[in-house]
């Protein structure tokens, strides 16, 4: 059996720099890229960390055009995913959703700052709606924003 050669890993080339990113929307997860193109996870973590790195000193460098394009290629799915969202006569809605909360946790995740905004907001316009359709006189003042949405009375009841 051939022992696998130890010492300094792969470099970063431009043929593996397109494979990478090619395989982004593939299955837009680095350890499945990793293992696509070959490469250990922590090596392709740490070029897209030294790309980053490049970018925000404004070096034009392999490791940052890495970075650059694995951005833009995940950016590139996500829009591709929300498209899916907002058609109201889509199908793949929910699992659309899934990829969007587990692949990029940071900006749609459950936890995200984007998500509890926008849930409070729907709450928000909930209560309003349920207000103006049960006291149509206090959800003319309402819209006029002349009272707070929920009156004291509304809150002891919930």
């Amino acid at each position: 059996m051939l022992q696998p050669k130890r010492g300094a890993p792969i470099g970063l080339t431009n043929e593996k720099l397109k494979e990478i990113i090619n395989a982004v929307p593939r299955v837009l997860v680095i350890g499945q890229i990793a293992g696509l193109c070959c490469t250990p996870r922590t090596t392709l973590l740490d070029w897209l960390k030294r790309g980053e790195k490049d970018n925000i000193a404004k070096q034009d460098t392999i490791f940052a055009q890495l970075s650059s394009g694995y951005k833009q290629a995940l950016a590139i799915e996500a829009e591709k995913l929300l498209k899916i969202l907002r058609n109201p006569n889509g199908k793949n809605k929910a699992s659309s959703q899934w990829l969007l909360e587990r692949v990029f946790r940071d900006d749609f995740g459950v936890d995200s700052e984007k998500i509890k905004e926008l849930l409070d907001k729907q709450e928000h316009f909930s209560k309003l709606l349920d207000q103006i359709l049960t006291h149509p006189l206090q959800g003319k003042k309402l819209l006029n924003g002349s009272e707070n949405i929920c009156t004291e009375n509304d809150q002891a009841a919930e």
